[in-house]
C-alpha cells in the first residue's frame, strides 16, 4: 500500500510540474509582444450650424510631437503613425467654438441644430499589418442641439468647449 501512495504521490508531482513549466512559456511569449505602430486620429464634424456662428479651433498634438491649433475644416480627419520611441507621451485634442465677429443674424422663426460627433483614437499595433493591437483607446462624443429664436440667439453669443480630452500613450 505504501509503494502504490509513493507512486501516487510522484505522479501528482511530475504533473503539477508540467502545469508550471506549461504556464511559464505562456507568460514569456506574452512579454515579448510588443508595439511596432502608434496611430493617432481625431475626428471633428459638426453641423452646418457650428460653422455658420462659431470659428472651431482644434487643439491637437501633431506629427512633430508639440501641441499645433488650427481652425477647423467640415469632417476634419488627422491620422498621424509614429514608431513607439517617436510616438508621444500624451495625446491631446481640444474642441473650442468661439463665436464670429460679426455674428450672423438670427431668423426667429428658424431652428438652429449643433451637432457634433468628435473622436480621439490611439491604437497601439503589434504588426505593421494593423492586424492586432496592445492597446486601444476610443473617447467619442457625440450629440445635438436645437434652438430658435432667442435660445439660438444665448447659445451662439458664448464660447463653448465641444471636446477636451487627452491621454497618457502606453510606454513600451
Amino acid at each position: 500500500m505504501r509503494k502504490v501512495n509513493h507512486l501516487l504521490l510522484s505522479f501528482f508531482a511530475a504533473l503539477s510540474l508540467v502545469a508550471f513549466v506549461s504556464c511559464s512559456s505562456d507568460d514569456e511569449e506574452e512579454s515579448t509582444t510588443s508595439v511596432k505602430i502608434v496611430e493617432i486620429t481625431h475626428s471633428v464634424n459638426l453641423s452646418d450650424d457650428f460653422y455658420k456662428f462659431f470659428d472651431i479651433e482644434v487643439q491637437f498634438t501633431s506629427s512633430s510631437n508639440n501641441v499645433t491649433t488650427k481652425m477647423a475644416t467640415k469632417n476634419d480627419v488627422v491620422k498621424l503613425e509614429f514608431s513607439p520611441s517617436s510616438a508621444p507621451k500624451e495625446v491631446l485634442l481640444n474642441v473650442t467654438a468661439r463665436p464670429k465677429n460679426p455674428m450672423p443674424d438670427i431668423d426667429n422663426s428658424a431652428k438652429y441644430t449643433f451637432e457634433k460627433n468628435i473622436n480621439l483614437v490611439v491604437v497601439g499595433y503589434t504588426s505593421s499589418k494593423k492586424d492586432a493591437y496592445l492597446f486601444h483607446y476610443s473617447s467619442p462624443v457625440k450629440n445635438s442641439q436645437s434652438f430658435t429664436g432667442e435660445k439660438a440667439r444665448q447659445y451662439v453669443a458664448k464660447e463653448h468647449a465641444l471636446y477636451k480630452h487627452s491621454y497618457t500613450v502606453p510606454q513600451q
